[in-house]
């Protein structure tokens, strides 16, 4: 009983994919390039971005004008050839053919229009040595073109990948260069678009040699086991710079096998470690940070120092016009009598606005002497 549901609705899904018994045709074309697929005489021609959600397109139409299709009838041969002669991504999807006096909705033909285009190629690389060690000069006039300066004795790691979508069939070539030390490999990963990043890379020591003809490293694309696009540098060797332990060191470009970095780092976008090209801080580098660090603590410091005295200040200030306020509005007593201390400071001053002070008169028995009479 499952068996038989499943069956009807894998039945079903079919009648309404509209493919059911009809062949997608893909037609591959490079952008820029013509293209053209052929109906029968009197078909009805569609057009969908994606699969079975059609919209008939009409000879002198309009609304499909960006689709630069030209309607071609070849009537000795019963044949619609629509053509188009630039192919762009507007014109990437499904086109289909019916006759429209039939009542069922399956496209009797189906093709669907695949670009194939380049993204991307090109060269790189990492030197494992101090800065100024590996150089790439291009060629103005000619972007495939270039020279690649390296110092004597320098290990690097050289690149070429490539992104491409349509094709399938893509391979990269590299010549080997130097002292290699690992043979060259090759990756390869699709996208979630479709299209395919391929990517050769090789490790390898350069050195003077006697040989007066210099290197030349020398990249191609191929498609379809034809070469599409290539890349020549001319390597030409340099004086050797001074040794530096910490990027000369042993442990600096080992082979896979040997506990050094994968391929597969690069390849999934990763840099290696120490960035691949400089390799540790030198003890000048860190030195100099030490330095910036003190003098940045000072500054601060002082800045905190600084704002702490200013609202100190401002403070002192505030305070002394609050003082000065509460004087100009002082009320002098008239009942009050002055200390002994105030009366021995004949230098204080006394208040503007004082009035004289009342003396109460002596009684006359503290001081007259008494007489009695018998």
């Amino acid at each position: 009983m499952i068996l038989n549901i499943f069956s009807i609705n894998l039945l079903f899904a079919l009648i309404l994919s509209g493919s059911w018994c009809v062949t997608i045709e893909q037609l591959l074309v490079p952008i820029g390039d013509s293209f053209s697929f052929d109906c029968r005489t009197g078909d009805s021609v569609y057009f969908a971005r994606k699969l079975n959600d059609w919209s008939e397109i009409q000879e002198d139409d309009e609304k499909y004008s960006y689709l630069n299709l030209n309607f071609m009838y070849l009537n000795q041969e019963n044949i619609l050839r629509l053509k188009s002669n630039a192919a762009d991504s507007q014109n990437i999807g499904y086109y289909g053919c019916r006759r429209p006096t039939e009542r069922r909705q399956e496209m009797s033909r189906i093709y669907q229009l695949i670009l194939a285009d380049i993204d991307s190629f090109y060269w790189s690389y990492i030197c494992h040595a101090q800065a100024g060690a590996c150089m790439r000069f291009d060629d103005p006039t000619d972007e495939t073109q270039s020279t690649f300066e390296v110092a004597d004795k320098t290990k690097v790691d050289l690149f070429c990948c490539a992104s491409v979508s349509g094709y399938k069939n893509i391979n990269i070539n590299m010549n080997q260069i130097g002292d290699n030390q690992n043979e060259i490999t090759i990756k390869r990963t699709q996208e979630l678009d479709g299209s395919w990043v391929v990517c050769a890379n090789q490790h390898t020591f350069l050195q003077r040699t006697y040989s007066r003809t210099p290197d030349t490293f020398t990249c191609e694309l191929l498609i379809d086991d034809q070469v599409y696009s290539s890349f020549n540098s001319v390597v030409t060797m340099t004086d050797a710079l001074p040794i530096d332990p910490d990027i000369d060191s042993p442990d600096a470009f080992k082979p896979p096998s040997k506990g050094g970095w994968k391929d597969d780092d690069y390849f999934n976008r990763q840099r290696p470690p120490n960035d691949g090209r400089r390799g540790k801080m030198t003890t000048g580098k860190q030195i100099a940070i030490i330095i910036g660090f003190i003098i940045g603590g000072l500054l601060l410091i002082g800045l905190l120092f600084f704002l702490i005295f200013d609202c100190r200040r401002k403070k002192q200030v505030l305070n002394n016009s609050k003082k000065n306020k509460s004087n100009q509005h002082a009320v002098v007593r008239t009942n009050k009598r002055l200390n002994k201390n105030e009366e021995q400071n004949p230098k204080e001053e006394e208040p503007l606005y004082a009035e004289p002070l009342y003396v109460e008169p002596t009684p006359s028995y503290e001081n007259a002497p008494i007489f009695l009479r018998l």
